[in-house]
């Protein structure tokens, strides 16, 4: 009986692990945009994904090309190329570090791997892949909660090619993580789309001070365009709801925030006082429950409006506080009507609260479209009940609901 050679194998799995070794096995060079090639083997590539089978044994040039350049770095062909013939590759292992904040760079490139290996497993069909990508990236921004901002960061630069469960994973450790708990370094390589991304999420679970905070570690003395856009990016953090003593102090030194968002925080925080105790909001996050109550019935003043019932389709939808008016809060809601983009308001005239598209807004309409009106109550914020149809209305009157 003859016996097995020296360097024989066992088994299925030891003889294709001897295809990430033996190069002579392989038939073709994968070649990263990095410049890195990884030797591979055209027919077990085919075998595992489709996508595979019509590159390299199809009609395309690249079937009879020894070298097939790829739009990935030489790491993820290599991880790619280990999971089609092991189910597994090296760069899936997270290692849970020590220290808080230690292996900060090489956490923060596990993280751009795994998201362009996500890509990759996308682009390739191999979803067994993303399975275990998914795995590892949920592990690593759970273990860093800090890297969570440069996760969502590297979702986004590289595009819509990634999952989107990848990018609503980045999102929901960005929303819960403590903005103490982030790394300066993080935060400063944001961009300032993903920046201001994460200063308008609704669902993040700060205060407004500390969502200042990261604008200002963002800015960290910079007195270039990276100020000038923090100053602009100012718009979307309700200072209102910042306490006084931060808001006249570190607010107001900073440079980011205009003499004129100062000035309204001020009034706003002044009429809320006429009637309301509203201290408690300033330590309170700004995700929260829509509920139906009156701010009378509540703490501070609402930063949003949901209108919903209204029998004119249109008008329903969150209207979000934009100044006052008349010394009462004022609300907008960007839209569309009658196939025009407009902006929707929800304000209070002197006399009544309206529902309408304003001229101030829209200068190129000739005259107010009024939806609907108020004439029984005239408070300071708006009425849930008592509102009448005007010349652009129909059907139902809007409910409401409210947000702080």
């Amino acid at each position: 009986m003859q016996q097995r050679t020296t360097g024989g194998c066992n088994s299925c799995s030891e003889m294709l692990e001897r295809f990430l070794t033996v190069e002579s096995l392989n038939d073709i060079i994968l070649k990263g945009n990095d410049g890195v090639e990884v030797p591979a083997n055209r027919f077990l590539l085919a075998a595992r994904s489709d996508v595979f089978m019509g590159m390299l044994l199809g009609k395309f040039q690249e079937s009879s090309s020894p070298v097939v350049e790829l739009g990935f770095s030489g790491i993820v062909l290599k991880a790619v190329v280990e999971f089609v013939l092991t189910d597994t590759a090296k760069v899936l292992n997270i290692k849970k570090q020590n220290t808080p904040n230690a292996g900060e760079d090489i956490t923060a490139k596990q993280i751009e791997c795994l998201v362009s290996l996500a890509e990759a497993a996308s682009y390739f069909d191999l979803a067994g892949l993303q399975d275990l990508v998914l795995e590892s990236f949920k592990m690593l921004l759970e273990e860093n909660p800090c890297l969570s901002p440069s996760a969502l960061h590297a979702c986004r630069m590289t595009g819509d090619s990634v999952p989107e469960v990848f990018v609503e994973q980045a999102k929901t450790l960005v929303r819960k993580t403590p903005s103490k708990s982030l790394c300066a370094n993080h935060v400063a390589n944001l961009s300032t789309t993903v920046l201001e991304e994460m200063l308008m999420d609704s669902e993040m679970e700060m205060t407004e001070y500390e969502l200042f905070q990261i604008l200002s570690l963002w800015v960290d003395g910079d007195t270039g365009k990276r100020k000038e856009a923090a100053i602009c990016l100012s718009k979307h953090i309700s200072f209102e709801k910042i306490d006084l003593d931060n808001l006249t102090t570190t607010v107001a030194s900073s440079g980011l925030v205009s003499p004129e968002q100062l000035c309204e925080a001020y009034k706003i925080q002044a009429l809320a006082l006429q009637k309301l105790s509203p201290s408690a909001t300033f330590q309170t996050p700004r995700k929260s429950l829509w509920v139906s109550q009156r701010p009378d019935n509540c703490r501070g003043v609402p930063v949003a409006v949901k209108v919903q019932g209204a029998g004119t389709e249109a008008v329903n939808g969150v209207y979000t506080r934009d100044g006052t008016r008349m010394d009462k809060p004022k609300y907008t809601m960007q839209s569309s009507y009658d196939g025009n983009q407009c902006v929707f308001w929800l304000f209070n005239g002197g006399l009544n609260w309206y529902i309408d598209i304003h001229t101030e807004a829209n200068s190129h309409l000739d005259d107010h479209i009024e939806f609907y009106k108020n004439r029984h109550e005239n408070g300071d914020f708006p009425p849930c009940t008592g509102w009448d149809l005007q010349k652009d209305g129909k059907g139902a009157a809007p409910k409401f609901l409210f947000k702080y």
